[in-house]
């Protein structure tokens, strides 16, 4: 994740359509700060998930690299 504002948050993945997840990734309130994170997240059916951000967070931008694994 790399931070565009000078605002603090999070992030929480969760499987797409199903409830949210209580665990949360912080991030930090520096402007151009790249943070580094890990989660392991169960996909729905369709094998989808979803990342919920904090209200009045930063604008954040990532990449992503997805392996699966039996």
């Amino acid at each position: 994740m790399i931070n565009r504002e000078a605002k603090a948050g999070y992030v929480r993945p969760t499987p797409t359509g199903e409830t949210r997840s209580t665990g949360v990734l912080n991030y930090n309130s520096v402007e151009g700060q790249s943070t580094a994170m890990n989660a392991q997240v169960a996909l729905n059916a369709d094998g989808k998930f979803s990342i919920d951000t904090a209200e009045g967070g930063g604008r954040l931008t990532s990449s992503s690299t997805s392996r699966a694994t039996s």
